[in-house]
Protein backbone atom coordinates (compact mmCIF):
# COMPACT_ATOMS: atom_id res chain seq x y z
CA UNK A 1 0.00 0.00 0.00
CA UNK A 2 1.67 3.10 -0.88
CA UNK A 3 1.80 6.65 0.96
CA UNK A 4 -0.83 9.74 -0.07
CA UNK A 5 1.53 12.89 -0.63
CA UNK A 6 -0.08 16.35 -1.95
CA UNK A 7 1.95 18.17 -4.93
CA UNK A 8 4.14 20.10 -5.07
CA UNK A 9 6.36 19.24 -2.01
CA UNK A 10 5.75 20.35 1.97
CA UNK A 11 7.97 23.49 2.37
CA UNK A 12 6.20 26.01 4.03
CA UNK A 13 6.40 29.52 2.98
CA UNK A 14 8.00 31.13 5.95
CA UNK A 15 10.74 28.02 5.96
CA UNK A 16 11.43 29.34 2.64
CA UNK A 17 11.70 32.84 3.56
CA UNK A 18 14.04 31.84 6.92
CA UNK A 19 16.46 29.52 3.99
CA UNK A 20 16.92 32.63 1.69
CA UNK A 21 17.34 35.00 4.22
CA UNK A 22 14.42 37.52 2.94
CA UNK A 23 11.82 38.85 5.49
CA UNK A 24 8.40 39.56 4.95
CA UNK A 25 7.66 42.92 6.56
CA UNK A 26 3.95 42.42 7.15
CA UNK A 27 3.26 39.09 9.16
CA UNK A 28 -0.54 38.76 8.06
CA UNK A 29 1.21 38.58 5.10
CA UNK A 30 4.00 36.14 5.45
CA UNK A 31 1.08 33.94 7.06
CA UNK A 32 -1.48 34.44 4.03
CA UNK A 33 2.00 32.86 1.95
CA UNK A 34 2.54 30.02 4.07
CA UNK A 35 -0.84 29.37 4.06
CA UNK A 36 -0.97 29.69 0.11
CA UNK A 37 1.97 27.44 -0.13
CA UNK A 38 0.39 24.99 2.23
CA UNK A 39 -2.56 25.01 0.54
CA UNK A 40 -1.07 24.30 -3.06
CA UNK A 41 -0.30 21.18 -1.37
CA UNK A 42 -3.79 19.62 -2.37
CA UNK A 43 -3.45 20.67 -5.73
CA UNK A 44 -2.61 17.62 -6.98
CA UNK A 45 -2.15 13.61 -5.26
CA UNK A 46 -0.10 10.87 -5.63
CA UNK A 47 0.25 7.38 -4.92
CA UNK A 48 4.48 5.97 -4.57
CA UNK A 49 5.77 3.52 -2.61
CA UNK A 50 7.99 5.26 0.21
CA UNK A 51 11.32 3.32 0.78
CA UNK A 52 13.91 4.28 3.51
CA UNK A 53 15.98 6.29 1.39
CA UNK A 54 13.59 9.09 1.44
CA UNK A 55 13.61 11.71 4.04
CA UNK A 56 10.49 12.50 5.50
CA UNK A 57 9.36 15.91 5.30
CA UNK A 58 7.59 17.49 8.58
CA UNK A 59 5.84 21.23 8.84
CA UNK A 60 4.07 21.84 12.17
CA UNK A 61 1.16 24.72 12.15
CA UNK A 62 2.23 26.38 15.42
CA UNK A 63 1.16 29.37 17.34
CA UNK A 64 3.02 30.93 20.37
CA UNK A 65 1.48 29.78 23.51
CA UNK A 66 -0.85 27.61 22.16
CA UNK A 67 -0.68 23.79 22.72
CA UNK A 68 1.16 23.34 18.86
CA UNK A 69 3.99 23.75 21.63
CA UNK A 70 3.65 20.50 22.94
CA UNK A 71 4.55 18.43 19.56
CA UNK A 72 7.20 21.10 18.71
CA UNK A 73 8.89 19.86 21.85
CA UNK A 74 8.42 16.84 21.24
CA UNK A 75 9.89 16.06 17.78
CA UNK A 76 12.67 18.08 19.07
CA UNK A 77 12.58 15.78 21.77
CA UNK A 78 13.47 12.95 19.16
CA UNK A 79 15.69 14.91 16.62
CA UNK A 80 13.96 14.89 13.68
CA UNK A 81 14.18 17.97 10.87
CA UNK A 82 10.96 19.58 11.08
CA UNK A 83 9.49 23.00 8.93
CA UNK A 84 6.97 25.26 10.54
CA UNK A 85 4.44 27.48 9.36
CA UNK A 86 3.25 30.13 12.34
CA UNK A 87 -0.31 30.76 12.52
CA UNK A 88 -1.02 33.88 14.01
CA UNK A 89 -4.48 33.26 15.96
CA UNK A 90 -5.34 37.02 16.75
CA UNK A 91 -5.30 37.84 13.34
CA UNK A 92 -8.02 34.75 12.71
CA UNK A 93 -5.34 32.98 9.78
CA UNK A 94 -6.82 29.74 10.87
CA UNK A 95 -10.42 30.83 9.76
CA UNK A 96 -8.00 31.52 5.62
CA UNK A 97 -9.90 29.37 3.21
CA UNK A 98 -6.19 28.32 2.81
CA UNK A 99 -5.66 27.03 6.27
CA UNK A 100 -8.73 25.62 6.41
CA UNK A 101 -8.51 23.26 3.33
CA UNK A 102 -5.51 21.75 5.40
CA UNK A 103 -7.27 21.55 8.57
CA UNK A 104 -11.32 22.46 8.33
CA UNK A 105 -11.38 22.55 12.10
CA UNK A 106 -9.19 25.71 12.01
CA UNK A 107 -7.23 25.20 14.92
CA UNK A 108 -3.14 24.46 15.97
CA UNK A 109 -1.55 22.38 15.83
CA UNK A 110 -1.33 20.63 12.10
CA UNK A 111 1.77 18.35 11.86
CA UNK A 112 1.81 17.85 7.76
CA UNK A 113 3.53 14.40 7.51
CA UNK A 114 4.82 14.25 3.79
CA UNK A 115 1.92 16.17 2.24
CA UNK A 116 -0.98 14.14 4.60
CA UNK A 117 -2.23 16.93 7.90
CA UNK A 118 -2.62 15.01 10.77
CA UNK A 119 -4.67 17.13 13.77
CA UNK A 120 -5.69 16.50 17.07
CA UNK A 121 -2.90 16.89 19.80
CA UNK A 122 -3.36 13.84 21.57
CA UNK A 123 -3.27 11.89 17.98
CA UNK A 124 -0.09 13.52 16.63
CA UNK A 125 1.69 13.00 19.90
CA UNK A 126 1.14 9.23 19.73
CA UNK A 127 1.88 9.57 16.01
CA UNK A 128 5.21 11.05 17.10
CA UNK A 129 5.82 8.12 20.05
CA UNK A 130 5.02 5.37 17.56
CA UNK A 131 7.43 6.44 14.82
CA UNK A 132 10.06 7.32 16.69
CA UNK A 133 9.89 4.59 19.32
CA UNK A 134 13.83 4.97 20.35
CA UNK A 135 13.26 7.88 21.84
CA UNK A 136 10.65 6.32 24.26
CA UNK A 137 7.87 9.20 24.98
CA UNK A 138 5.52 6.25 25.73
CA UNK A 139 6.62 3.67 28.55
CA UNK A 140 7.94 0.49 27.88
CA UNK A 141 4.92 -1.49 29.65
CA UNK A 142 1.97 -1.58 27.71
CA UNK A 143 -0.48 -0.84 30.82
CA UNK A 144 1.65 2.38 31.38
CA UNK A 145 1.70 3.70 27.81
CA UNK A 146 -2.46 3.51 28.60
CA UNK A 147 -2.12 5.43 30.82
CA UNK A 148 -0.08 7.57 29.75
CA UNK A 149 -2.16 8.03 27.04
CA UNK A 150 -4.79 8.07 29.49
CA UNK A 151 -2.83 11.63 30.82
CA UNK A 152 -2.79 12.96 27.43
CA UNK A 153 -6.26 12.13 26.49
CA UNK A 154 -7.36 13.90 30.29
CA UNK A 155 -5.43 16.96 29.37
CA UNK A 156 -7.46 17.34 26.47
CA UNK A 157 -11.03 16.59 27.52
CA UNK A 158 -10.88 17.68 31.15
CA UNK A 159 -7.80 20.69 31.25
CA UNK A 160 -7.78 22.03 27.84
CA UNK A 161 -11.62 22.81 27.75
CA UNK A 162 -11.22 25.08 31.12
CA UNK A 163 -8.46 26.65 29.87
CA UNK A 164 -9.98 27.86 26.16
CA UNK A 165 -13.10 28.74 28.72
CA UNK A 166 -10.66 31.47 30.80
CA UNK A 167 -9.56 32.68 27.87
CA UNK A 168 -12.06 32.83 25.53
CA UNK A 169 -15.22 33.28 27.93
CA UNK A 170 -17.70 34.41 25.15
CA UNK A 171 -17.55 30.67 23.71
CA UNK A 172 -19.06 29.83 26.69
CA UNK A 173 -21.41 32.39 27.29
CA UNK A 174 -22.42 35.50 25.57
CA UNK A 175 -25.01 37.28 27.86
CA UNK A 176 -23.88 40.85 29.01
CA UNK A 177 -21.71 40.77 31.98
CA UNK A 178 -21.17 36.84 32.31
CA UNK A 179 -17.31 36.74 31.24
CA UNK A 180 -16.18 36.86 35.00
CA UNK A 181 -18.28 33.97 36.29
CA UNK A 182 -17.42 31.82 33.07
CA UNK A 183 -14.02 32.80 33.95
CA UNK A 184 -14.00 31.92 37.57
CA UNK A 185 -15.97 29.20 36.77
CA UNK A 186 -13.34 27.67 34.36
CA UNK A 187 -10.46 28.67 36.60
CA UNK A 188 -12.51 26.49 39.21
CA UNK A 189 -12.50 23.50 37.31
CA UNK A 190 -9.03 24.13 36.43
CA UNK A 191 -7.73 23.83 39.91
CA UNK A 192 -9.13 20.37 40.84
CA UNK A 193 -7.67 18.78 37.56
CA UNK A 194 -3.97 20.41 38.92
CA UNK A 195 -4.80 19.03 42.37
CA UNK A 196 -5.77 15.48 41.20
CA UNK A 197 -2.38 15.65 38.60
CA UNK A 198 -0.75 17.62 41.41
CA UNK A 199 -0.93 13.99 43.70
CA UNK A 200 -0.05 12.07 40.71
CA UNK A 201 3.08 14.10 40.66
CA UNK A 202 3.82 13.38 44.79
CA UNK A 203 7.57 11.72 45.20
CA UNK A 204 8.42 11.60 41.62
CA UNK A 205 10.11 13.95 38.61
CA UNK A 206 7.64 12.41 35.73
CA UNK A 207 4.18 10.68 35.43
CA UNK A 208 5.61 7.85 35.42
CA UNK A 209 9.08 6.29 35.36
CA UNK A 210 10.71 8.21 32.55
CA UNK A 211 9.75 11.45 30.53
CA UNK A 212 6.69 11.04 28.20
CA UNK A 213 4.69 12.64 25.71
CA UNK A 214 2.10 13.24 29.18
CA UNK A 215 4.35 15.06 30.91
CA UNK A 216 4.82 17.80 27.41
CA UNK A 217 1.50 18.05 27.33
CA UNK A 218 0.38 18.38 31.20
CA UNK A 219 3.16 21.02 31.11
CA UNK A 220 1.17 23.30 28.19
CA UNK A 221 -1.77 22.89 30.75
CA UNK A 222 -0.17 23.80 33.58
CA UNK A 223 2.14 26.83 32.18
CA UNK A 224 -0.68 28.31 30.15
CA UNK A 225 -3.31 27.54 32.99
CA UNK A 226 -0.84 29.86 35.25
CA UNK A 227 -0.91 32.65 32.49
CA UNK A 228 -4.41 33.95 34.33
CA UNK A 229 -4.54 35.79 37.07
CA UNK A 230 -4.82 32.40 39.66
CA UNK A 231 -3.13 31.84 42.51
CA UNK A 232 -1.45 27.76 41.49
CA UNK A 233 1.38 27.91 44.39
CA UNK A 234 -0.21 25.41 46.43
CA UNK A 235 0.45 22.95 43.99
CA UNK A 236 3.99 22.43 44.95
CA UNK A 237 4.52 19.23 42.97
CA UNK A 238 2.89 20.48 39.49
CA UNK A 239 5.27 24.11 39.86
CA UNK A 240 8.63 21.41 40.49
CA UNK A 241 7.05 19.21 37.17
CA UNK A 242 6.95 22.68 35.13
CA UNK A 243 10.44 23.29 36.48
CA UNK A 244 11.89 20.27 35.30
CA UNK A 245 10.54 20.35 32.05
CA UNK A 246 12.04 24.09 31.61
CA UNK A 247 15.48 22.19 32.13
CA UNK A 248 14.84 20.17 29.49
CA UNK A 249 16.97 21.57 25.87
CA UNK A 250 13.98 20.66 23.84
CA UNK A 251 11.35 22.85 25.83
CA UNK A 252 14.16 25.61 26.17
CA UNK A 253 15.08 25.23 22.27
CA UNK A 254 10.78 25.99 21.83
CA UNK A 255 10.46 28.69 24.31
CA UNK A 256 13.00 30.92 22.76
CA UNK A 257 11.28 29.98 19.16
CA UNK A 258 8.10 30.69 20.53
CA UNK A 259 9.28 34.52 21.54
CA UNK A 260 10.85 34.71 18.53
CA UNK A 261 7.39 34.20 16.84
CA UNK A 262 5.90 36.61 19.04
CA UNK A 263 8.11 39.01 18.29
CA UNK A 264 7.50 38.84 14.74
CA UNK A 265 3.98 38.97 15.40
CA UNK A 266 4.00 42.03 17.45
CA UNK A 267 5.27 44.03 14.30
CA UNK A 268 1.92 42.80 12.66
CA UNK A 269 -0.23 46.06 12.18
Amino acid sequence: MGDVIFRPPAIAAQAVLRQTGKTCQHQGHADIMALQHLCAMTAGIETRQSTAKEAMKLTLAYCPGACSLVPYVLLTEVGVAFDTVNINLSLGINRDPAYLQINPKGKVPTLIIDGQPLTENVAIQMWIALHFPDAQLLPEDPMDAMRALSVMSWCASAMHPKITQQARPERYCDLEGSADSVCDLGAQGLREQFAIADTMLAGREWFFSSFSCADAYFYWCFRRGSSFKVDLSEFGHCQAHLKRMEQRPSVQKMLAYDKQVRAEFAKSP
